[in-house]
C-alpha cells in the first residue's frame, strides 16, 4: 500500500503493482472519519482480490467490478457500530445504485478532466485525453 496524490480519488487499486494507493489528502483531511479510511480500504482490497482471481478491470467488467467493491464496502458497513456507519451507507448505497452512470467511460473522462484541471495541465492535454477517452469508448 501506498499514499500518493490523487487529485479525484480517494484510492485506487493499481494492478501493474499491484498495490492500493489512497489519497494523501484523503487521510489528510479532518473530516475523514477512520470508517471512510477504512471502507475505502476494503473497496480497494476488494479490487485487488479480484484482480488476483483473474477478473480484470475492463470496460466490459468495470460496472460488475465496482458494484462487486461496494458490495464490500456496505458489508464491511453493516458490521461497524450504528453511529460510526450510519452515515455512510446511504451514500454508499447510492454508488452501488447508481453504477452504470458512475462507473461510466463518459464519468471517467469528466472525473479525469477534474483531475487534470486540479493541477493545471494544459487545455491541449485535457483535449487529448478527453477525445482518446471518446474514440476509446467508441471502438
Amino acid at each position: 500500500m501506498s499514499i500518493r496524490r490523487l487529485p479525484h480519488l480517494q484510492g485506487m487499486f493499481e494492478d501493474s503493482g499491484p498495490a492500493i494507493v489512497i489519497a494523501e489528502a484523503f487521510l489528510q483531511r479532518s473530516a475523514t472519519a477512520p470508517v471512510k479510511i477504512a471502507s475505502t480500504l476494503v473497496h480497494e482490497a476488494t479490487h485487488a482480490r479480484l484482480h488476483r482471481l483473474g477478473i480484470r478491470y475492463t470496460e466490459q467488467t468495470d460496472i460488475r467490478v465496482e458494484r462487486a467493491c461496494t458490495r464490500e464496502e456496505l458489508r464491511f458497513l453493516s458490521q461497524v457500530p450504528e453511529g460510526d456507519a450510519a452515515a455512510l451507507i446511504d451514500g454508499v448505497r447510492s454508488k452501488y445504485e447508481s453504477a452504470a452512470t458512475l462507473w461510466s467511460r463518459e464519468s471517467h473522462i469528466a472525473r479525469t478532466d477534474q483531475a487534470l484541471a486540479t493541477v493545471n495541465a494544459p487545455v491541449w492535454l485535457r483535449r487529448l485525453y478527453s477525445w482518446l477517452g471518446s474514440r476509446w469508448h467508441a471502438a
